[in-house]
């Protein structure tokens, strides 16, 4: 396996983490070639350089982000770029630009609030409607995705808002005494769609 050198000589990739160009900061991931190896572009692309970043280009390179990273959190720098080809992707969708499959949202990753990468179809975001309900729920039985992620591209990737996977039941008890004066009770409980969690 090949490595050559990039970022101003700072680290050593392989061939498949460039690309001919690169106009977002994709660092530590990925990186635009050097000028001085561009004489040697056609032997590079044998080997895995890339010309353009492409949807199919940020969704493979999430997959195997998340392949290498396993269950590990992200440091600072690494969710910055993560956040870059999620909204990279959002823009491309935007423009019109497809994956050319229907099943494409089932494959892509995102950081979930423990900045780990998940896929987007295991996660919820919090929408306006949704955060009067976090304090009522067991949060412990469902997952966030990172709070920096907009809305709008959890809109675009087809990520579940919180208030459509939460049910609100009220129960009305009511109280008899001395079989003459009553009173009712109510109260408010919250469940999970699917995982029946309920809590005062």
């Amino acid at each position: 396996m090949a490595f050559l050198p990039a970022a101003n000589g700072t680290r050593l990739v392989t061939a498949d983490a460039l690309f001919a160009r690169l106009m977002i900061n994709l660092s530590p991931f990925a990186f635009e070639l050097p000028a001085v190896y561009l004489p040697f572009a056609k032997i590079l692309k044998d080997l895995g350089l890339q010309d353009v970043l492409t949807l199919s280009a940020a969704k493979d390179l999430l997959l195997n982000l998340q392949k290498a990273c396993g269950y590990q959190h992200l440091n600072p720098n690494e969710l910055r770029a993560v956040m870059e080809i999620l909204n990279f992707i959002c823009d491309q969708i935007g423009e019109g630009n497809t994956f050319g499959r229907l099943d494409w949202k089932s494959e892509v990753i995102v950081p979930d609030d423990g900045c780990r990468l998940v896929h987007s179809t295991s996660c919820v975001y919090v929408d306006s409607d949704g955060s009067r309900y976090v304090k009522c729920i067991d949060t412990s039985r469902i997952r966030f995705v990172h709070a920096d992620l907009p809305e709008r591209v959890c809109i675009v990737l087809g990520i579940k808002k919180l208030s459509d996977v939460v049910i609100e039941v009220i129960r009305i008890q009511i109280y008899f005494l001395c079989n003459v004066f009553f009173f009712f009770h109510w109260q408010r409980f919250y469940s999970l769609r699917f995982l029946c969690v309920f809590r005062n």
